[in-house]
């Protein structure tokens, strides 16, 4: 196992996060824990450092955590630009990347591709019975603090060892209502409450269900317009405009009309006071129902719903459509109910009746 071992003061230890290369992929949360054993008492600096690297690699792991804080310093264990090993899923999300399923907790196969990983902090000492004070206190609040200033995370990243098991660390006389009152200042503003979403509005009402899913034409379309109402850069990864059915489940994404691909702004950075335009988008639904269209932004590696309007899908109505329409959306909903039900498909004769039995109906 390999280690950084080494002690550093917080204006050290800030300068040191400062000009840190994290690589492609910056950690995006925090995981506090406490040593438990050793405690602050038996704390003997690099001796204690080295005791521990023999402990992780008795249990065979390649990695460890990556900071101990304690009355003498910052020390520096697991490089923060690696994955290390320290909450079991807390460690990290990976992707397979033939079969695209997510993995949590850590790996060193090649079949995965990293997407997220967290930084674990080792608060030494007991704290199942007493607060951090001192030094100790000082120096992981310190940490803590400069960790969120330069990686960008707020508190809705920060987690504790026992959110992943069922051990007590960070102590249970440390909890997340007394941890951020201790970083106040600190805190970095959730910046969706700076977005205002206006200008959003979608089709009018009615809309009917289009039942033909390979239909070039759509029944839908929405677009909307976003200020940043607050005083700071707001840095927006993704921005989005989807659909989800009336029990929250996503359905789709609305596209580009001239390529039906689907419509992202990505990597934004929005000024204070100024505005932007996601325009005009559509999409195409088949199913009558309840739905929703989401203003949605990817924001610190999380996704927001910044604003939603409701809206319903009606049957299909055949006394709208020309002959032509009305042939293929009966056999498209003959077929599907044929699919669904049988596992089969109309042949061509089927289809030529129906079409003569569409004609004579004259719709």
């Amino acid at each position: 196992m390999r280690i950084v071992n080494k002690k550093l003061t917080i204006k050290e230890f800030e300068a040191y996060v400062s000009g840190k290369d994290f690589g492609q992929i910056k950690p995006g949360w925090l995981v506090i824990h406490h040593t438990w054993k050793p405690t602050k008492e038996q704390w003997q600096g690099s001796k204690s450092i080295q005791g521990l690297k023999r402990f992780y690699e008795s249990k065979g792991w390649p990695v460890g955590p990556h900071l101990f804080i304690a009355e003498d310093g910052i020390w520096l264990f697991t490089d923060m630009d690696q994955v290390g090993i320290h909450a079991g899923k807390g460690n990290a999300l990976w992707k397979h990347k033939r079969t695209g399923r997510i993995f949590s907790g850590y790996t060193n196969s090649s079949l995965y591709r990293l997407m997220d990983y967290s930084i674990g902090i080792e608060v030494v000492g007991n704290y199942d019975y007493q607060l951090w004070s001192g030094k100790t206190y000082d120096n992981a609040v310190g940490a803590i603090k400069i960790l969120m200033k330069y990686l960008q995370i707020d508190t809705l990243k920060i987690k504790f060892h026992r959110d992943y098991s069922s051990k007590s660390c960070p102590g249970w006389a440390i909890n997340k209502d007394w941890l951020f009152k201790q970083l106040s200042g600190y805190v970095l503003k959730n910046p969706i409450n700076d977005l205002k979403v206006y200008d959003f509005w979608k089709k009018a009402d009615p809309i009917y269900a289009n039942l033909s899913a390979d239909s070039t034409q759509s029944n839908f379309d929405a677009q909307f317009k976003l200020k940043n109402t607050g005083k700071q850069d707001i840095q927006i990864q993704q921005l989005a405009l989807a659909v989800h059915d009336n029990n929250n489940k996503f359905i789709t994404d609305l596209t580009k009309p001239e390529t039906k691909k689907p419509r992202y702004l990505r990597n934004l950075r929005l000024k204070p006071n100024k505005s932007l335009h996601f325009q005009f988008s559509e999409t195409n639904l088949t199913k009558p129902g309840k739905y929703q269209v989401i203003a949605k932004a990817l924001i610190n590696k999380q996704w927001f719903h910044l604003q939603s309007l409701n809206f319903k899908v009606e049957p299909v109505r055949f006394s709208d459509m020309d002959s032509i329409q009305a042939m293929r959306q009966v056999i498209f909903e003959i077929e599907n109910k044929l699919k669904n039900n049988f596992g089969s498909k109309l042949t061509s004769t089927e289809k030529q009746k129906i079409i003569d039995w569409v004609k004579s109906k004259r719709y």
